[in-house]
């Protein structure tokens, strides 16, 4: 296990206190700069939560690539016991950082799987660490080399391995809410697996589309009824049935 206690810092914000790597690119440099880290993402969707709120007593939200969980700790403190939040991150160090997180925030609604989505259950993907004692931009690395724009030709790597385990969205067969994924280009193997618990549950979600292969997640929602919006290299998926629109926003 790579030690860099060093590098670690808590810091305060208005959603409670969050472990980051002061040696992160963007993330942790936005925290150390008192920027909440995708508070904008973050207020669009705990808005449409709040729709979701009105007809349930409880809420649940799935967040696929949730690094060091900075939209799990604001949903979770916005929601507080009306959310449950299973949030996946593949990177050991980065998960351990969230375990942090979660334990001095003594937050009980928020369940920590540290595996990568995809399409399959039990698949063993063996990556390279990046060296966390160094500048490096954490929340972009690769578990694979994505379709398009890959960025980590420059990423510091430490020469040590771990493996993880790949999990389906589709083994938990229960009524999801809402959908966050963001994994450096793993979006559609993610979405593959969430097949069947898109079409059954139909929730709302927001899904980065940089790396991917974007088209052929756009035409699965657009053959499964949804309405999609962009925003930036991201997309907002929309059951159609539902009222919701966005003002402002690329519909395609």
């Amino acid at each position: 296990m790579i030690k860099f206690d060093n590098n670690l810092k808590t810091i305060d914000t208005k959603f409670g206190k969050i472990v980051i790597n002061i040696n992160d690119q963007y993330i942790g440099k936005a925290f150390l700069n008192q920027n909440y880290w995708g508070l904008d993402d973050i207020l669009a969707i705990s808005k449409l939560l709040e729709i979701k709120c009105k007809n349930k007593d409880k809420i649940l939200f799935y967040d696929i690539g949730a690094n060091i969980g900075s939209h799990s700790l604001a949903l979770s403190n916005i929601f507080k016991d009306k959310i449950f939040i299973r949030a996946f991150e593949a990177q050991s160090n980065i998960c351990k950082m969230f375990e942090e997180t979660i334990s001095i925030n003594e937050i009980k609604n928020i369940k920590l799987y540290r595996n990568a989505v995809s399409d399959k259950n039990n698949e063993v993907i063996k990556i390279e660490l990046p060296d966390y004692s160094k500048f490096n931009n954490f929340g972009g690395f690769e578990l694979n080399k994505p379709f398009k724009n890959s960025d980590n030709f420059d990423m510091k790597r430490s020469g040590l391995f771990e493996e993880v385990e790949t999990i389906k969205l589709d083994s938990f067969d229960e009524e999801v809410d809402f959908i966050k994924i963001d994994i450096e280009g793993m979006e559609k193997v993610a979405v593959n697996g969430a097949r069947n618990l898109i079409i059954k549950f139909r929730p709302f979600l927001f899904i980065e589309l940089l790396k991917t292969k974007n088209e052929e997640i756009i035409n699965f929602f657009k053959k499964n009824d949804y309405r999609i919006y962009l925003k930036g290299y991201n997309a907002f998926m929309i059951p159609n049935e539902s009222s919701v629109n966005f003002t402002g926003l690329k519909k395609i």
